[in-house]
C-alpha cells in the first residue's frame, strides 16, 4: 500500500479498515485557500481519485523564528514565520527546552503565514546559586 499528498509519495500506517496514516517527509507548501489532494494505492500504481475536500491536506512549514534567544525566565513571545498555519482539530504547539527539561505551549495563529508562542519558564533555577569567583572564557 502507498499514499501520496499532491504528488509527494509517503509511507502508510494501517489503523483500521476505514483509516490509515500517510506520512510524507517532503512536500511543497501551498498558498492560502489551496489544498493538496490525498490518494492511496493498494498496488503502488493505481491511485484513488479524491472526490471531495475531506481527502485533502494543507501542509505547513517554518521559515524563520524571531527572536532566536531571550531570557530564561520566560514571559516573552516568539514569532514563527512560515506557511500553512490554519485552525485544525489539534491546536499548533511550540516546544521549549531540551532533554527531559521541556515545556509545550499552545500557539496563537495570527495569519496563514504567522503564529506566536509565549515562552514558558522552562529552566528551573535553585533559590540560591553559588558562582565561581573566576570564570574562564
Amino acid at each position: 500500500m502507498a499514499c501520496k499528498i499532491g504528488e509527494s509519495r509517503g509511507t502508510v500506517q494501517y489503523i483500521s479498515t476505514t483509516q490509515i496514516i500517510c506520512r510524507v517527509d517532503d512536500m511543497p507548501l501551498v498558498e492560502k485557500n489551496m489544498k493538496l489532494k490525498a490518494s492511496i494505492a493498494l498496488n503502488n500504481y493505481t491511485w484513488t481519485i479524491p472526490v471531495d475536500e475531506s481527502v485533502s491536506f494543507v501542509p505547513y512549514g517554518i521559515k524563520s523564528i524571531y527572536p532566536n534567544g531571550g531570557p530564561i525566565t520566560g514571559g516573552s513571545k516568539i514569532y514563527i514565520n512560515g506557511q500553512g498555519f490554519i485552525e485544525r482539530d489539534e491546536k499548533p504547539r511550540c516546544r521549549f527546552g531540551s532533554g527531559t527539561n521541556t515545556a509545550i505551549v499552545e500557539a496563537e495563529i495570527h495569519s496563514y503565514k504567522l503564529m506566536s508562542c509565549k515562552v514558558p519558564n522552562v529552566v528551573e533555577l535553585p533559590s540560591t546559586l553559588e558562582l565561581p569567583l573566576d570564570v574562564q572564557f
